[in-house]
């Protein structure tokens, strides 16, 4: 099959510049290749096996690779059903050079190797697949990998196999504590010595893992409304909802166990927040309890004091602006240089349409500067990933103090969803780990009530919270 090639550089005066940039600009629109993806359904292993043998056909090489085969078949169709099970023109991006797969690396749980790129050509041979060459382009602005996608040939045997997006999983030996580089660093993890501390944070998820796979967390939707829902997540480049996707992972940051830490991997979190409350937990109602403006309230906390009832009021300034005032404060405590600060925040308040009534965002930064002097020492300082360690620290206590119960919380960052019955108990939960980790209070609030929950929560709290 033709690759499909990009020229490192591309004339204006070319007539096929358009379709060029069109071009580039789709192979741009990829997934990596997940190293962790993987299927214990019945039907991706007969369809890896028919593949198999074609491949051994098409190569005409030793059976010493059948059992390489099997493997990075797996994996292939796991990444190609997914990516397209997200949007049928996503591309996996995939490395062709040689050692860039370490079939013992910790985040490689499934051994990927060389063999990799091997196999995507012999599928390539079969008009299974359709590839192209990583390529430098000057709309891109670094170098690509290769990409890869399905052909009609193999999406029908997708649907003659009956192959869903719900058939990929997680592989059970995935690193669940994952670090990752600064942004200008290649390379997408880090490798690390494993300490107590990341011993002890792998044990932790695998315990609030297990809850979670053994919960019924639905989304219960008429077909109408899931087909907006799925329509809604495609206009903002992201995939269906999978309600299968409950594996947690913790995400560090700039190679530094200090920096992030937050959970991520759960279906819930991408949703709209209007479609969040439709959650049902084991077939109960759900709640959302979250914790109000908690980045500056730590700040607050380590040096000591009480942060503002709202800190996002601010005198000189009228309640309309709050919005503004939430997203600078946001932006100040987050950016690195006042500069950076005002020129993100000029485009956040571009993107929301929001309304500055005539004040300038110069004049708003001021004030907030003002009206938050005691923590000022740590605007424009790039604090946000240091303040998410104590977030996800949080989080992380709030998710196993329920999990001692057999309780399911699912986090969403600095917000928690339960079933509404136990809303008082995660408020009570949420402030405690609060005051156990900054030494002050918080401000945990329910985001909406439920009025089911509240009905049966007498009941529930003291037959489910009190260990028998």
């Amino acid at each position: 099959m033709k690759k499909l090639l990009l020229p490192t550089l591309t004339d204006p005066n070319d007539p096929d510049y358009d379709a060029k940039i069109a071009k580039g600009k789709a192979l741009g629109d990829s997934l990596p290749f997940n190293q962790t993806f993987w299927s214990e359904a019945d039907p991706v292993d007969v369809l890896v096996e028919a593949l198999n043998a074609e491949v051994v056909a098409h190569e005409n090489k030793k059976r010493a690779h059948v059992g390489k085969n099997l493997l990075h078949l797996k994996a292939i169709l796991c990444n190609l059903l997914y990516a397209y099970s997200r949007n049928p023109d996503l591309y996996v991006a995939f490395s062709r050079r040689n050692g860039y797969y370490n079939p013992n690396g910790r985040y490689n749980a499934v051994g990927v190797s060389k063999r990799l790129h091997e196999v995507v050509e012999a599928l390539e041979g079969l008009g299974y697949v359709e590839t192209s060459m990583g390529y430098r382009s000057q709309f891109a602005g670094k170098s690509r990998m290769s990409r890869m996608r399905v052909t009609d040939k193999l999406l029908a045997l997708f649907d003659s196999y009956g192959l869903t997006q719900g058939m990929v999983t997680i592989h059970p030996d995935s690193e669940l504590i994952v670090l990752r580089p600064p942004k200008d660093e290649a390379g997408s993890v880090v490798d690390y010595t494993d300490t107590d501390y990341t011993n002890q944070a792998r044990e932790n998820l695998r315990t609030i893992n297990a809850l979670l796979e053994d919960t019924d967390i639905a989304l219960p939707l008429t077909a109408d409304e899931h087909e907006q829902l799925k329509a809604r997540l495609k206009a903002k480049g992201e995939g269906p909802i999978d309600l299968t996707q409950k594996t947690l992972r913790r995400i560090y940051n700039n190679s530094d166990f200090e920096q992030g830490g937050r959970f991520y991997g759960g279906w819930w979190e991408t949703l709209p927040s209007e479609y969040r409350k439709r959650i049902t937990i084991n077939g109960m109602p759900s709640v959302e309890v979250d914790y109000s403006a908690i980045h500056p309230r730590v700040l607050y906390a380590k040096r000591g004091l009480s942060c503002p009832d709202d800190p996002y009021v601010i005198e000189g300034l009228p309640q309309g602006l709050r919005k503004v005032v939430k997203l600078a404060l946001l932006i100040i405590i987050n950016a690195v240089g006042r500069e950076a600060a005002l020129a993100a925040l000029r485009d956040k308040v571009k993107d929301a349409g929001l309304d500055l009534m005539g004040y300038s965002l110069d004049d708003v930064m001021g004030l907030i500067e003002q009206t938050h002097e005691p923590i000022k020492d740590d605007f424009y300082t790039g604090k946000g990933t240091f303040l998410q360690r104590v977030d996800s620290d949080i989080a992380e206590q709030v998710m196993l103090s329920f999990a001692e119960q057999g309780v399911v919380v699912l986090p969403v960052h600095d917000s928690f969803i339960v079933g509404a019955w136990a809303e008082t108990a995660l408020v009570e939960v949420m402030e405690q780990a609060f005051l156990t980790l900054t030494g002050q209070q918080g401000a945990a609030e329910a985001k909406w009530d439920n009025p089911v929950g509240a009905i049966l929560r007498p009941v529930l709290l003291r037959h489910l919270m009190v260990p028998e």
